[in-house]
């Protein structure tokens, strides 16, 4: 339960505006954290995750656009229901939240999940090429899972749409991580 107090003190503090006699969150994602932090608490005391997603998508089913954002910071807030969500947007989890604290076996899934979306349209990062959100699939942890994704010896379009992620999670990751001669065979590869 919040308290009044509490309440007061984060409206009047940076993270909000004055607009006319409302406050607004001065920043777009931290209206999507919140209003996502907000939702997973509804959903953990039984609002079904399915009806939000419902309000959420579009006639085809996917998330609609301007709700990537609310969508990729539910999955960080709603560990309970995260790997029913990574299927839904795994490229919206990793765009537009912070999936660096998810288990190794969630991170799989968001790779197993992009690898699916490379089957459905090899080009499926077409309109968004930024590599610095990847960076957070890019963890010490990961390593393993990725020098097997780069040794594989599948050559299928997917698989390489697959790799420009973990090419892009690997050089904004973690600078511990050490693949060098898996990064080399990929790189002589024709």
């Amino acid at each position: 339960v919040v308290s009044a107090r509490s309440t007061s003190e984060c409206l009047s503090s940076k993270l909000f505006v004055s607009d006319g006699d409302r406050r607004v969150p001065r920043h777009r994602t931290v209206a999507e954290y919140l209003a996502a932090k907000a939702l997973a608490q509804k959903i953990d005391r039984g609002l079904p995750v399915q009806r939000v997603l419902a309000m959420m998508s579009g006639r085809d089913g996917r998330i609609a656009e301007p709700l990537r954002g609310l969508y990729a910071w539910l999955a960080v807030h709603c560990a309970r229901e995260r790997s029913y969500l990574v299927d839904r947007d795994a490229l919206g989890l990793v765009m537009y939240g912070d999936v660096r604290q998810f288990s190794v076996s969630e991170k799989r899934s968001i790779l197993n999940a992009l690898y699916r979306e490379g089957e459905r349209f090899r080009w499926f990062r077409n309109e968004n090429w930024d590599a610095h959100p990847f960076g957070a699939l890019g963890t010490r942890d990961m390593e393993q899972t990725f020098r097997e994704l780069l040794a594989s010896s599948e050559r299928e379009p997917a698989h390489q749409a697959l790799l420009d992620c973990v090419a892009d999670a690997i050089e904004q990751g973690e600078r511990e991580l050490r693949l060098p001669k898996e990064l080399e065979r990929v790189a002589r590869d024709s």
